[in-house]
């Protein structure tokens, strides 16, 4: 079990950073030297700060729940071949149009002319599962303290992994006028004249006003974790 708490994102360490037990690092918070059990940090680079007291946690240990353990590898595993999955309409495509060529050099110019075709078919069919799973995901979130190793955790953790994928897959979503489009279809509720970068969020739980400005790498709604809960 992790040994330091970690309040949302944690930054970059060095390369002898140890935390002692119960150490709080802030969010996106650079360690560059040992952190004393119980003391809290935050800032580039990190110095000392006031504990945060937005948030009680449970004093009882959460449950193991082995099973979860599976659960997050497998979901890691789908999450990784999710890309290729949505290839496959544009693979069946060429290999339609391959077949149909009568010598090889007429196969390779419908391979190569299909190519455009697919890399379109397989952005729309990763915006789609992605838009279709983060949804799926949003169901039964509600704000509250869960260990890590439950339903809840792992549909926060998911969608974190899910989006960060499409940050970087999806690029040409995000830091454009169809951004704050794309945020109200996978569930989050945003304003007018909203313009957002390369945002992060949890969507079943944003709420953007009208004319708010998100920068790139904006963290909305996001977890914290502290002694296995979430």
């Amino acid at each position: 079990r992790a040994r330091a708490v970690v309040s949302g994102r944690r930054g970059p360490s060095g390369p002898a950073a140890p935390r002692g037990r119960d150490a709080v690092v802030g969010a996106g918070s650079t360690v560059l030297r040992s952190v004393r059990p119980g003391r809290v940090v935050a800032g580039p680079p990190a110095a000392r700060a006031d504990r945060p007291s937005h948030t009680t946690w449970p004093t009882e240990r959460p449950p193991d729940a082995p099973a979860w353990v599976a659960v997050y590898g497998l979901s890691g595993l789908l999450l990784s071949v999710l890309p290729f999955l949505a290839l496959l309409p544009g693979v069946a495509l060429v290999g339609g149009a391959v077949a149909r060529a009568r010598t090889g050099p007429e196969a390779a110019a419908a391979a190569y002319a299909a190519v455009p075709v697919v890399t379109v078919l397989g952005l729309l069919g990763l915006a789609l599962l992605t838009v279709v799973l983060v949804r799926l995901l949003g169901l039964g979130l509600r704000e509250g303290c869960y260990p890590v190793r439950s339903r809840v955790g792992w549909q926060v953790w998911a969608t974190e992994r899910l989006l960060d994928q499409a940050r970087t897959l999806l690029f040409p979503i995000y830091a454009s006028l169809v951004t704050p489009t794309w945020l109200r279809l996978l569930g989050a509720r945003v304003g007018r004249d909203v313009e957002a970068s390369t945002v992060l969020l949890l969507p079943s739980m944003t709420t953007v006003a009208d004319g708010a400005f998100l920068a790139d790498d904006t963290m909305v709604a996001g977890y914290e974790l502290a002694h296995g809960w979430v």
